[in-house]
């Protein structure tokens, strides 16, 4: 043999003396792979549990206008602010009532598409916990004022406390839920892909059965009773959605 040809065998025997131990680290995680099993969608469990609870109501909210019609603009709004006025400095004076005055609406009046003038309308808002308070408020201020609409509902501070508990409540539902799957399929292990927490708990307006209908607001003289208003309940609901693979 040539020193030629012992040269170029000693060569290509260093190249692959290097190539080999690379060749083998990159060989080495397909054979792991293929040893273990691949992560599969059919291995996966979408699941839900939820908690809810009544909850009582402890917020009550009214909402009064006033409304005025002057073929005089600046009339009419003299009128309209000077009722509010009116209202706003007998709201105030009630303890624990939340007051808010809502925007002022302006609109034609019209006679075979001529205007022969204006009406005028704002609202005011009152909010409290007292129901006694707010029903001798708003039978004060339907002297000037029309009540409109009468809400009952869980107030934020109850909601959020509420809401907290049954989140642990059903993150805890949640976790028996996936080791019952896991046992009755008979995986080994299970592990939390994806969860999701939802919220929900509507408040409707409770019905007002008392006073007159006028115009299409509900009128309350001030010489008839106080009325009986139930608070009631709401039922507030904490959805945990979960996705596991089982393993």
């Amino acid at each position: 043999m040539s020193s030629r040809v012992r040269k170029l065998s000693a060569r290509a025997l260093a190249i692959w003396s290097c190539a080999l131990p690379l060749l083998a680290a990159s060989l080495a995680p397909h054979a792991r792979a293929q040893d273990e099993p691949a992560s599969s969608p059919k291995r996966r469990i979408e699941f839900q549990v939820e908690r809810t609870r009544e909850v009582a109501n402890d917020l009550v909210t009214a909402s009064l206008r006033v409304t005025h019609d002057d073929a005089d603009p600046a009339r009419l709004a003299g009128r309209v602010n000077g009722d509010m006025t009116w209202a706003l400095d007998l709201a105030k004076k009630q303890a624990g009532v939340e007051v808010e005055s809502g925007a002022y609406y302006t609109n034609p009046i019209r006679e075979k598409e001529r205007i022969t003038g204006w009406t005028a309308s704002q609202e005011l808002t009152l909010s409290t916990h007292d129901t006694p308070s707010l029903t001798r408020l708003v039978a004060q201020l339907q002297e000037r004022l029309q009540l409109t609409s009468l809400q009952f509902s869980v107030s934020p501070e109850r909601r959020r406390s509420v809401e907290d508990e049954l989140i642990a409540e059903a993150l805890t539902a949640y976790g028996k839920r996936a080791d019952l799957i896991q046992r009755e399929l008979g995986a080994s292990s299970h592990e939390l892909v994806y969860l999701s927490v939802n919220t929900s708990g509507g408040n409707p307006p409770v019905p007002i059965r008392f006073g007159e209908r006028e115009r299409g607001y509900v009128s309350m003289s001030a010489e008839r009773p106080e009325p009986a208003l139930e608070p009631g309940s709401s039922a507030l609901s904490v959805a945990v959605s979960a996705t596991i693979e089982l393993h």
